[in-house]
């Protein structure tokens, strides 16, 4: 029995094995970059973070116009101190319930409004901010601009 177990084995490493290198591919290369916004529509790129051991989190944004302006971005770096923060599938059950209720309430006034994840690579220029969110605790705020650093990114993503 213990030859059967280990021919057994075997045959389920070689098999994971050959599977693999089946399975394995290269993702598909995704090409990011800036592209017009209908008229009169803005978007709001967010990007957060949270430091465990400076028990500090970080939310960063860049609202763009429909011509690709930047209309404003800032950071907000609150301190949690010895508050206790919960996630979940479902946000409207979640500890974060009240904050979900406000954000749904404020866009009762918008005509439209859609939120969407996007992956990393298309939203650098938020995740550039990340940063410069650990760089103070104070909230920062740019009106029609962006941090040079971040300035960077947004040109590198219009081309």
């Amino acid at each position: 029995e213990a030859e059967s177990t280990t021919h057994a084995s075997r045959d389920y490493f070689f098999a994971k094995q050959g599977l693999s290198s089946v399975l394995r591919h290269t993702p598909p290369t995704v090409v990011t970059h800036w592209s017009p916004l209908p008229p009169l529509q803005v978007k709001v790129n967010v990007d957060t973070s949270y430091s465990e051991p400076r028990d500090q989190f970080s939310l960063e944004f860049i609202i763009w116009n429909d011509m690709g302006k930047i209309m404003g971005s800032g950071l907000l770096c609150p301190y949690l101190g010895s508050y206790n923060l919960y996630g979940g599938g479902d946000g409207d059950y979640s500890a974060l319930r009240p904050i979900i209720w406000d954000v749904k309430s404020l866009l009762k006034g918008f005509k439209f409004c859609r939120f969407k994840f996007v992956p990393r690579g298309c939203n650098t220029a938020a995740h550039a901010m990340v940063a410069l969110g650990w760089k103070g605790s104070t909230d920062r705020f740019w009106v029609e601009d962006v941090p040079l650093g971040v300035w960077e990114v947004v040109t590198k993503d219009w081309r």
